[in-house]
């Protein structure tokens, strides 16, 4: 009779490990899927935020579940970001032609004006050329 309860508690004792055994691979397992989304996740937004500011690179959206609803609005973020900094560029080079086209202008206002200064250099002031002297009009009066 004690033989039979030592075969039954050995093979209670076999199947209590056998089932902890189980229950760890399998906590394991969910702990694994559960947590594989956040680490690729996290490391997809190492990879970008040391990628010297690529804002073309997106993380990869494997299935519907919540980490990968989070990369479709990482993703969507960085695609916002990424039409206004282009937005940004395309402004600023155009204030960069406009400023140039000033320049130039200026440069040009200021080639006429100092030609003009020199060519009025070599004329008397209006108020002496202009004037007739007094005398003379006497004398042409009968």
């Amino acid at each position: 009779m004690f033989a039979v309860i030592d075969e039954l508690a050995g093979l209670i004792l076999l199947m209590s490990l056998v089932l902890v055994g189980i229950f760890i691979a399998f906590a394991a397992w969910f702990a694994n899927r559960i947590t594989k989304p956040m680490h690729v996740i996290t490391t997809g937004l190492q990879e970008i935020a040391n990628g010297e500011g690529d804002l073309t690179r997106r993380l990869d959206i494997k299935g519907k579940n919540e980490s990968a609803q989070m990369a479709e609005a990482f993703n969507s973020f960085i695609g916002t970001i990424n039409t206004l900094i282009s937005e940004i560029k395309s402004n600023a080079n155009q204030v960069g032609s406009f400023a140039q086209e000033a320049n130039e202008v200026s440069t040009e206002v200021s080639q006429v004006a100092t030609q003009q200064s020199r060519s009025i250099e070599g004329f008397p002031p209006p108020s002496m050329k202009w004037l007739p002297p007094p005398m003379k009009w006497l004398s042409t009066v009968p």
